[in-house]
């Protein structure tokens, strides 16, 4: 009994409490236009410290709605700034990654623009002529003999080698010459080794042209930068295809063998 009136005091503070804050920041009129009550109940409320019935359900009323007051104006005021905050979140995740993306673009042009410009020092040829230090453009000097590059093109991939193909291709090289070995024996084998070996050498001219930025035959000229996707578009979706053969042919040998094994048991 006593915890029940204990709680009934507590209560009655609290909307007291809330009266006298309507009342500071509204002025009795304006206190009692929010409670929705005549403003002498209002002036009489926070005169005599008792609350009519009416008085104490418009309270309740805002309190539990927050009608009004300032804590009611806080909360309003933290969602505001939280949905902002949340904005302003989404906008720099955003931003974020397109400047990531805009950053790794650079960064792979400056890469291919670095091997291009190598393959064409390359190309040119730089020679150290016997014990001089003089360099001298148009060839390298290997055991004193100058090389002469005659390539028009050092981005473009031939099926036939030269004598300088290390020097022009650069980091490239063993890309080129893993795919010229490959080509010659793309019908070689059984149906899987040859399966193998076309998917191998589509890996290898995607990777050349991707991260290489060398043209690949029949083209007798470098392909330009917005044919690059084209280029490896049809390759990529010829590498699918290449693979799902490949696993079919693996698993269907696995088979055989099975059935193989089985029929010689038998």
């Amino acid at each position: 009994m006593q915890n029940s009136r204990y709680v009934a005091d507590v209560h009655h503070l609290r909307l007291m409490s809330l009266l006298n804050e309507l009342v500071r920041e509204k002025g009795n009129k304006g206190a009692a236009r929010v409670l929705g009550i005549d403003r002498r109940t209002v002036a009489a409320s926070v005169r005599s410290g008792v609350l009519s019935g009416r008085a104490r359900e418009a309270l309740e009323r805002v309190l539990v709605e927050g009608n009004g007051t300032s804590e009611s104006r806080a909360r309003r005021d933290h969602e505001e700034l939280r949905r902002r905050l949340e904005a302003f979140e989404e906008e720099m995740r955003g931003t974020v990654e397109a400047v990531r993306g805009d950053v790794q673009t650079l960064g792979k042009e400056h890469a291919r623009t670095t091997r291009l410009v190598e393959r064409l020092i390359r190309h040119v040829g730089v020679a150290r002529d016997g014990g001089s230090d003089a360099l001298t453009p148009g060839g390298r000097v290997r055991r004193g003999t100058v090389i002469e590059s005659r390539r028009e093109h050092p981005e473009l991939v031939t099926r036939e080698p030269a004598q300088d193909d290390e020097e022009v291709y650069g980091d490239a090289w063993p890309l080129v010459n893993e795919w010229r070995t490959l080509e010659v024996r793309r019908e070689v084998g059984t149906k899987l080794d040859r399966a193998r070996t076309r998917e191998r050498i589509m890996k290898l001219e995607i990777e050349m042209i991707d991260e290489q930025d060398l043209t690949l035959p029949p083209a007798s000229s470098p392909m330009h930068p917005s044919e690059r996707e084209s280029h490896l578009g049809w390759r990529r979706r010829a590498l699918d295809d290449l693979s799902r053969e490949r696993t079919w042919l693996e698993m269907l040998g696995r088979v055989q063998r099975v059935l193989t094994l089985g029929l010689w048991r038998e």
